[in-house]
């Protein structure tokens, strides 16, 4: 009878070890139910989600957006550059064209697709101070960007935007705020001035602010119409995102806000975001697999010691 406590006691170490053993066992899930992370693209998706209609074409710009803007050699308006190709891309199309004598181009009968708007490049002599800016023509909303380009290294222009991401990794589920501030240092009043940022893949803008302006956003691209600027007048455009709980993205993505506006050259400010993209599955590590052979050993230890001890105990 005296023995009962002590086989209890044993019994009851070894289910302890046992449960242990089991919690610490690494766990496959299977293929039907597993999360597969797949690599995030270099650059992001260009059409908004669920696909947007083109705009039909139409005899005004209320009803038919436009892009326009000129080209100058080191951002000097008085050294148009001609004959440069200026392009705007998304996801299916393309438009293309070359500036005109005066370092002039324009497109017009565009869609609302999310697009980069780039100049020069590929292959030709011309280098541009700026690339891939992201736009989304809009009924009524004439656009104008105008770019600084040079056959050697062209000028930035002023640094008139800064941009930061807080914090600076996101996961899934998690939100990223995104502040873009902007300051008129050029000495002259900038007109139509928009503030745009397209989003990486596995992020979508859940609130815009603004403190000039008005804000809105298309799929993964927010932009802030800020409207004029006198010298000195400043702005800031807040964009919070959010990943979704079962993915985000993944890896380091550039974060580029692009400035824009009638009589100025476009400019550019950047930072980075690290994406730890969706949930997975923990690997094994060096201390999971010892907890486990700890615990099958102190399982098997405890069941060898109470066997002994039964054949050892009297018989009554």
């Amino acid at each position: 009878m005296g023995n009962r406590p002590v086989k209890k006691a044993f019994v009851f170490l070894g289910w302890l070890a046992l449960a242990a053993m089991l919690l610490a066992w690494p766990v496959a899930p299977s293929s039907a139910g597993s999360l597969q992370q797949t690599a995030t693209a270099v650059r992001p998706t260009l059409t908004p989600s669920g696909g947007v209609t083109p705009a039909p074409p139409a005899a005004s710009v209320a009803e038919n957006p436009s892009l326009s803007g000129y080209v100058w050699t080191n951002g000097d308006p008085l050294r148009p550059a001609a004959g440069v190709a200026v392009r705007f891309t998304g996801d299916g199309f393309e438009l293309a064209t070359l500036t005109d004598a005066n370092g002039y181009y324009q497109f017009e009968t565009l869609g609302q697709d999310i697009g980069w708007l780039n100049v020069a490049g590929d292959g030709t002599p011309w280098k541009a101070s700026v690339s891939d800016v992201a736009l989304s023509p809009r009924p009524g909303l004439a656009l104008r960007v105008n770019f600084s380009a040079s056959r050697s290294s062209p000028a930035r222009g002023p640094a008139l935007v800064s941009v930061s991401s807080a914090p600076g990794v996101v996961g899934a589920g998690q939100t990223v705020t995104i502040t873009i501030k902007a300051s008129n240092t050029t000495g002259q009043k900038l007109s139509s001035v928009w503030i745009t940022h397209l989003l990486p893949d596995g992020l979508a803008a859940t609130g815009l602010t603004t403190d000039r302006g008005d804000a809105l956003s298309y799929g993964q691209l927010a932009m802030a119409n800020v409207g004029d600027m006198s010298p000195g007048d400043k702005a800031t455009f807040v964009i919070v995102a959010t990943a979704p709980n079962d993915g985000g993205p993944q890896g380091t993505h550039p974060i580029v806000a692009s400035f824009v506006s009638s009589e100025g050259v476009a400019v550019q400010a950047s930072t980075t975001l690290k994406g730890m993209g969706g949930p997975t599955i923990l690997p094994v590590t060096g201390s999971g697999e010892w907890l486990v052979w700890i615990g099958l050993a102190l399982a098997a230890l405890i069941i060898v010691v109470h066997r002994i001890r039964q054949r050892r105990a009297p018989v009554f």
